[in-house]
């Protein structure tokens, strides 16, 4: 169950350096936008854990160790050195997260839910549901209200997902 802790983190730390990105813009997120976000991020990852699940019986375990850190690996190396992700979220630049908004946005925010939850996998489907929901929503509720306090000196974040999922990657390569 600490792997799927990991691998939730992990899912959710985009959504927190979203929301502190938003947080620094002064951009407001009501709770049904953060909830909507932290939903759809939940549900992107619980569909590519049972898609893990579904094909693990088929494909070797090696396979997924292989392509799981590789994947992983490339996408901490996109976080940490790629070109960084705007978040311009408030297309009618009302100052705050409409609900439409934030379908759009957790759509962009759980690409990478999709990749990790299927490469890294896990057999607490309903519990890492369940915990991807509760972190996502106190991610952005806690990110926003960061990124509003402290502003610019939090772009230590980019490194941190970076971060996170270098680990997941050297975790996923040698123990499966």
């Amino acid at each position: 169950m600490l792997s799927s802790a990991f691998l939730v983190f992990a899912v959710c730390i985009d959504i927190f350096a979203a929301a502190v990105s938003l947080g620094v813009k002064k951009i407001k997120i009501p709770l049904i936008s953060s909830t909507v976000i932290s939903f759809v991020g939940s549900m992107f990852l619980m569909f590519s854990l049972m898609l893990y699940s579904a094909a693990k019986g088929v494909i070797p375990p090696i396979a997924f160790r292989v392509f799981g850190g590789v994947t992983l690996f490339a996408m901490a190396l996109w976080c940490a050195f790629g070109e960084k992700r705007d978040i311009s979220a408030d297309k009618d630049k009302s100052g705050s997260i409409s609900f439409k908004e934030s379908i759009g946005l957790s759509f962009v925010l759980s690409v990478d839910a999709l990749t990790t939850g299927f490469c890294f996998g896990s057999d607490y489907v309903l519990e890492s549901t369940i915990l991807a929901f509760i972190m996502g929503l106190t991610f952005m509720i806690v990110g926003r209200k960061i990124g509003e306090k402290f502003g610019d000196k939090c772009k230590f974040l980019r490194y941190l997902s970076a971060g996170t999922l270098f680990v997941l990657s050297i975790t996923k390569t040698i123990f499966g």
